[in-house]
């Protein structure tokens, strides 16, 4: 053992290597020096929601049946907003499984309290969960993911005979 020599890395190798590590650092921090944009306003949303002006908000329910279809209503009006049926629209469906699941651990599952959607004036879309307080941010999963989440806000449904947005 004391007669091998040690390793040595090509320089081809140690610039691979400095050019991954650079990029993961760009990857890490990048949005956040760089600002992060909304796709339903245009606005960076790097700003926390407690120094944002609310815009708008909408409590929501949301009720899974047998057949694995999610029924989302708003909770003032009773109103059915849309219903997920079959496999579609899995981000959704993962995060109310993710706060539902969260809610049995943490919260009283029968309290009913309901999931409030707020879109703030610099772009921050977030779903909190009133019963037991968590707060998830949308903007982090990428405008796609926003404008599904989005078009459950008022201002985002189609009004009758328009199409959706």
């Amino acid at each position: 053992m004391s007669g091998s020599k040690p390793y040595r890395l090509s320089r081809a190798s140690k610039i691979w290597l400095a050019l991954v590590v650079l990029g993961g650092i760009v990857l890490v921090f990048g949005p956040h020096f760089g600002g992060i944009r909304d796709t339903l306003t245009g606005k960076d949303a790097a700003t926390s929601s407690a120094q944002a002006t609310l815009v708008e908000s909408r409590d929501l329910r949301f009720v899974s049946s047998r057949e694995g279809n999610i029924s989302i209503f708003d909770a003032q009006s009773g109103e059915q907003i849309v219903r997920l049926e079959g496999n579609s629209d899995g981000f959704i469906r993962g995060m109310v499984r993710a706060l539902s699941h969260d809610r049995r651990m943490n919260a009283d599952e029968t309290s009913g309290a309901p999931y409030r959607l707020s879109l703030y004036a610099n772009g921050r879309l977030t779903l909190t969960d009133q019963a037991t307080g968590r707060e998830l941010v949308i903007n982090a999963f990428g405008p796609t993911n926003i404008a599904a989440m989005g078009r459950l806000l008022k201002s985002q449904q189609a009004k009758p005979g328009e199409p959706p947005q």
